[in-house]
């Protein structure tokens, strides 16, 4: 399970107790991106969504889907050409 399913299963839980995403944003979205690590905050704060309109916390959750979604990707398609890194460093 990935961290974006993570963040969103709990949200869900918090969302089915009654405590709202977007009017209790103002502690979620802290709290979420203090789960990133600082590499991932550096990409997150030179993406579009970062200083996009609509509410931030929204947008960090669509950039983390974004790049899960991405990394997947990357992997189905390492996988279906027998790609690892270990066989990139040996026949570059």
């Amino acid at each position: 399970m990935s961290l974006f399913d993570k963040i969103e299963s709990h949200i869900r839980a918090l969302e089915s107790l009654g405590v709202n995403q977007n009017s209790n944003a103002a502690w979620l979205y802290p709290m979420v991106e203090s789960c990133l690590s600082a590499e991932l905050i550096r990409v997150w704060q030179r993406s579009v969504l970062f200083n996009a309109k609509g509410p931030r916390l929204s947008n960090l959750l669509e950039f983390l889907r974004k790049e899960v979604e991405g990394e997947q990707r990357v992997k189905l398609a390492r996988s279906g050409f027998d790609i690892s890194p270990s066989s990139r460093e040996e026949h570059p």
